[in-house]
């Protein structure tokens, strides 16, 4: 038990020392998608298809049934009409983030409350949990803020979203 208490506290200083992660770096204008998604799994593969043709993926097949198997456990609807969505898979060189606006309401799963309009998917190395843990977080924390989400939903072209994380 000893042991474990010193690994634990070993990692939750490591996490907190390294501190704040520049999250802008990891979005991309051809990420920030709008979407005509009528369902969970549509908006979930029109994501992923544009990760795909970024280049951004191995194997899209691998990284959609990650995603899939993620939320099997919990739900990726963090409320406010927001869902982040995330997995992490060998072949990928890096993280990422995608961004998916749908013009219309999504019900994400059938036992969350609020309809979807806004999906966050992340990826990255499989072998990178603290960097990993980092981005979560770091994007959980900007997303709290209702004018982040007022002026994201507000967004007519990719450009615009990129700039607002841009100071993030």
């Amino acid at each position: 038990m000893v042991i474990l208490d010193a690994i634990n506290n070993k990692f939750i200083e490591k996490f907190r020392k390294n501190g704040s992660v520049k999250i802008s770096r990891f979005f991309n204008k051809n990420l920030i998608v709008f979407l005509k998604a009528t369902n969970r799994s549509e908006a979930l593969k029109l994501l992923i298809d544009s990760l795909d043709d970024e280049g951004k993926l191995p194997c899209k097949s691998s990284f959609y049934r990650a995603i899939l198997e993620r939320e099997k456990n919990t739900s990726a609807d963090i409320g406010m009409g927001i869902a982040i969505t995330h997995a992490k898979i060998n072949g990928i060189k890096d993280f990422f983030i995608a961004v998916g606006i749908n013009k219309t309401d999504i019900k994400w799963k059938a036992n969350d409350k609020d309809p979807i309009r806004l999906i966050f998917m992340i990826g990255g190395p499989d072998n990178e949990i603290l960097r990993y843990l980092h981005i979560l977080s770091r994007l959980t924390n900007i997303l709290k803020d209702k004018n982040v989400i007022k002026n994201i939903l507000s967004c007519s072209a990719s450009d615009e979203i990129f700039q607002i994380f841009k100071n993030y």
